[in-house]
């Protein structure tokens, strides 16, 4: 019985070592990586400005942008931001930055950037592309909502600011940088863009002659009229040509 108790007393001693030699191994094996990792780390986005120049550091920046690494990018564009605050390629760092913000999805803030660029850099070359960005932001930040929620209730009226915003932004772009690569494409956004309001009105114009308030439906038919070259010209009309009959007919009636 001793002798039993002894061995059973060994094994379990045995056990445990060898269970704390794992523990042991594992412990320092997670040491080992943790300091790997951190060196590998250091090594990927510790830069010394000293050892590259600004156009070494953009040159890095664009690769990652074209990666579509972005905090990779925004680590070597704010380098470039902090240090090479005079050089032609901080503005174009800046404008990369703005991009990046747009492409993250953090609309409100690339907007503001594009604002206060504009404002300190007025004679960049690149006002036209930040023109065309701030257009294409604005046209898509808001889901254009074709107005009928629910019960056909109406809500529209922060989208279409949203949608005159960006054409305003493509129209100024078309009349101060006509020859810019991106004025045509300004110009298909805004024929889009005006049909999409153009539908929007329709929409309401219809809502409104439904439900027989005929005036209201002619205002609205009116505002598509007054768009040019849009594909609702001929609904528009019908129901304004409409709505004019049954009011006429109401009239003589009564």
């Amino acid at each position: 019985m001793t002798y039993y108790l002894y061995k059973t007393t060994m094994i379990k001693k045995c056990l445990f070592n060898n269970f704390f030699k794992k523990i042991k191994f594992l412990f320092v094996l997670l040491i080992i990586i943790q300091i790997n990792g951190c060196a590998l780390h250091d090594h990927k986005i510790n830069i010394s400005i000293e050892d590259y120049s600004i156009e070494q550091l953009y040159e890095l920046s664009k690769k990652e942008i074209n990666k579509k690494n972005w905090e990779a990018a925004k680590y070597y564009i704010k380098k470039i931001t902090a240090d090479f605050n005079t050089k032609t390629v901080y503005q174009d760092a800046l404008i990369d930055l703005i991009y990046i913000s747009w492409k993250e999805g953090k609309l409100d803030e690339s907007l503001s950037q594009i604002s206060s660029f504009t404002k300190i850099y007025p004679r960049n070359p690149r006002i036209d592309y930040l023109l065309y960005i701030r257009g294409l932001i604005n046209s898509t930040s808001d889901k254009f909502i074709f107005n009928f929620i629910g019960k056909r209730k109406i809500s529209f009226t922060k989208d279409n600011k949203k949608i005159l915003s960006a054409i305003k932004d493509f129209n100024e772009l078309i009349e101060k940088f006509p020859d810019s690569k991106y004025s045509a494409h300004s110009r298909k956004y805004i024929k889009i863009l005006n049909n999409l309001l153009s539908k929007n009105e329709l929409n309401i114009a219809k809502y409104y002659y439904d439900n027989k308030l005929f005036l209201a439906a002619i205002n609205h038919a009116k505002e598509i009229i007054e768009q040019p070259n849009n594909l609702y010209h001929e609904e528009a009309s019908k129901i304004i040509e409409e709505s004019y009959h049954i009011i006429n007919n109401d009239h003589m009636s009564s």
